[in-house]
């Protein structure tokens, strides 16, 4: 099974909270149906390109950064979404296409609606693992202080495209309250549940902290050890880290040497 979605940078989520509301391009419930039907239709490929397009605003064109309907749908969905619209989405949590789930999720993290955010909420609570972990990227989206607390619970899901997902929205909330649980996240069984929990923690590099990510460098999953090293960079490279992260210049994988590179400015 195809994944969710590729987990975005902090910085890379907090860039939608600029751009323009989805109600200013006229786009209605009625309108959105038509959407998410199309977007089921297609291959999984095309229908992952055109989710991206719908959530950034953006289609790549010759140039790389053509205009997508003036990025008009890349913003918060307005309250005035209603109901209707609300409901549309959260059916979609299930949807069987990862990239649907993923547009639906988004949108519903997006809106100032409140009734969006209950509807996410009792979505972390679904049967399957795939509507949990729409919920959570949704949540995440949100960026609701009030959610911490159940998204941390959500790291303890079974599933771990759940838990991920999770680790990835504690990060998105900023909240320094989550940081014992991802320290926990960071030595969980699976890879791609320690890989979110570092990410996430590059938000929150202090003494006890530090020691986790430089640990982390040893981690025997290479994207665990890259998200270390690029966790490090973004913090103060002092010379216990530098020392680190020069020893990992000999790591087995590229990707992890050329992350220690960048990290050390190279």
């Amino acid at each position: 099974m195809l994944p969710l979605l590729v987990l975005p940078s902090t910085s890379a989520w907090a860039s939608h909270r600029h751009a323009r509301p989805l109600e200013t391009a006229g786009l209605t419930p009625s309108q959105l149906l038509p959407l998410l039907d199309g977007l089921a239709r297609a291959d999984g490929p095309v229908c992952q390109l055109a989710a991206d397009a719908l959530l950034s605003g953006h289609w790549p064109g010759e140039d790389q950064e053509e205009e997508l309907w003036a990025g008009a749908w890349s913003g918060p969905l307005d309250s005035s979404l209603g109901p209707e619209g609300v409901a549309l989405l959260a059916g979609r949590l299930a949807a069987p296409q990862p990239c649907v789930r993923r547009v639906a999720a988004t949108w519903l993290g997006r809106s100032e609606s409140p009734v969006a955010l209950a509807r996410l909420r009792a979505a972390l609570f679904a049967p399957t693992a795939e509507e949990r972990e729409a919920a959570a990227l949704g949540l995440g989206e949100r960026g609701e202080a009030s959610t911490r607390e159940l998204l941390e619970k959500a790291l303890l899901d079974a599933d771990s495209r759940v838990a991920s997902t999770a680790a990835w929205a504690l990060g998105a909330l900023q909240d320094e309250r989550a940081v014992a649980a991802l320290a926990r996240a960071a030595h969980h069984p699976e890879a791609r549940v320690r890989r979110a929990a570092v990410a996430s923690l590059a938000e929150y590099v202090d003494a006890p902290v530090l020691a986790l990510l430089l640990q982390a460098l040893q981690d025997s999953d290479a994207s665990v050890r890259r998200a270390a090293a690029r966790a490090l960079g973004q913090g103060d490279v002092n010379p216990a880290v530098q020392q680190a992260l020069r020893a990992v210049l000999a790591d087995k994988s590229a990707e992890v040497r050329r992350e220690a590179a960048r990290a050390l400015g190279q």
